[in-house]
C-alpha cells in the first residue's frame, strides 16, 4: 500500500514539472531522440538539468504528505508513521519528522513504555516458543531425559509471568555459535538455528561478544564475570639528578638557555649604549667625580635577567 502510494505521488511529481516546465518554454520543451547503447555513454539529454530543477520547484500535497525536494533532489519537509505489525494489527510506534524543531528529536515517540509492554506481554501470551541451548553445567543438565538447571527454572518463571510455554531442545554442533562461512547464514550453535529461524530464543552462559550482538539481540545480562589480567606493580626507580629536565624536551631546554645568554647580551649592550645608565659612582668610592658607572655589566645584566625568568624579583646587584 505504501509503495503504491509513493509511485502515485512520483509520477504526478513527475507530470506536474514536466507541464510546468512545457508552460515556461511556452510549447518548446519537446522530447529527444537519444542512443542508450552503453559504448555510447556520453549522448545525454541536453534539457535534463532543466527537468530536474523543474522537479526541484513543485510542491503540492500528495498521497503520502507534502511533496517537496530540497536542493540536492532529496524529499524534504514531510513525516513518517512508525508503524509494528502486532497479533491485532498495526499500531503506531511514533513519529519520524525530516526536519524538527530545535527542541526535539526525528523521532517522535507516540506510544507509551507501558503501552509497549503490554503489547509485547499479549503477543506471548499462549504461544510455545522454541528455545536452543547446549548442555553446560548447572545452567542446563540433562537428567533422566529431562532438563533441568539454572536456565530452565528462569525460563519457567518467566512463562508463568508472561503466559507462554516453551519446548527446549539441544544444539546439534553443541556450540552457541561462532561466525561460520559454510553455513547458510554464516553462524553455527545456538545463534546459526535462530538465525535459521530453526528457535525463538537461546539461553545460557553465552558470552556477549562484539560479533554476537551485531547479528543478534540480547537481553540483559542475569550474571556478569569479569576477566583480569594480573601483574606486578613496577618499582618505584629513584630520581635522577636531571630529573627536572623531564617536564620539557631537550630542544626546548636549549632554546631556553639561548634566549636567556641572547636577552642577557642585549641587556648589557643597550645598557652600554644609552646615556641614562651612566651614573656618578657612590661619593666613598675612589673614583667618585672622575669616570661615570654603569650598574648593567655583564654579571648584573645576567642576574637580572635570571631573577626576570624565575618571576621572582631582583635588584640590579646580586
Amino acid at each position: 500500500m505504501t509503495e503504491t502510494a509513493l509511485i502515485y505521488d512520483a509520477i504526478e511529481l513527475y507530470a506536474r514539472a514536466l507541464q510546468a516546465l512545457d508552460t515556461s518554454q511556452r510549447g518548446n520543451f519537446a522530447p529527444q531522440s537519444l542512443n542508450c547503447n552503453p559504448a555510447n555513454p556520453t549522448d545525454t539529454w541536453k534539457q535534463g538539468h532543466l527537468l530536474l530543477d523543474a522537479l526541484k520547484k513543485v510542491q503540492f500535497q500528495g498521497l503520502t504528505g507534502i511533496i517537496q525536494l530540497d536542493g540536492a533532489g532529496y524529499r524534504s519537509n514531510f513525516q513518517l508513521d512508525v508503524m509494528e505489525l502486532t497479533q491485532k494489527g498495526l499500531s503506531k510506534v511514533g513519529i519520524w519528522d525530516s526536519r524538527p524543531d530545535r527542541n526535539k528529536q526525528h523521532f517522535t515517540w507516540v506510544r507509551t513504555q507501558h503501552e509497549t509492554l503490554k503489547i509485547q506481554e499479549e503477543d506471548l501470551k499462549n504461544r510455545t516458543l522454541r528455545v536452543s541451548s547446549k548442555v553446560s553445567d548447572p545452567y542446563l543438565m540433562e537428567i533422566n531425559g529431562t532438563f533441568e538447571g539454572y536456565g530452565v527454572d528462569l525460563l519457567n518463571l518467566l512463562a508463568q509471568s508472561l503466559s507462554f510455554k516453551f519446548n527446549i531442545s539441544k544444539v546439534l554442533d553443541n556450540s552457541y555459535g561462532n561466525p561460520d562461512n559454510t553455513s547458510k547464514y554464516g553462524w553455527n550453535g545456538v545463534v546459526g538455528e535462530i538465525l535459521a529461524g530453526q528457535a525463538d530464543l537461546g539461553i545460557g552462559d553465552m558470552t556477549i561478544t562484539h560479533d554476537r550482538e551485531k547479528t543478534l539481540d540480547f537481553t540483559m545480562p542475569f550474571m556478569n564475570l569479569g576477566i583480569s589480567i594480573l601483574y606486578r606493580q613496577p618499582d618505584k626507580q629513584p630520581p635522577s639528578l636531571f630529573s627536572f629536565l623531564a617536564p620539557f624536551h631537550y630542544e626546548v631546554w636549549i632554546y631556553m638557555a639561548t634566549a636567556y645568554l641572547g636577552v642577557s647580551l642585549i641587556l648589557f649592550v643597550l645598557a652600554r649604549i644609552a646615556p641614562y645608565e651612566w651614573q656618578d659612582p657612590p661619593p666613598c668610592s675612589k673614583d667618585a667625580g672622575e669616570i661615570l658607572e654603569n650598574q648593567f655589566s655583564l654579571v648584573n645584566s645576567l642576574w637580572f635577567a635570571i631573577g626576570s625568568l624565575m618571576a621572582q624579583g631582583c635588584d640590579i646587584l646580586p
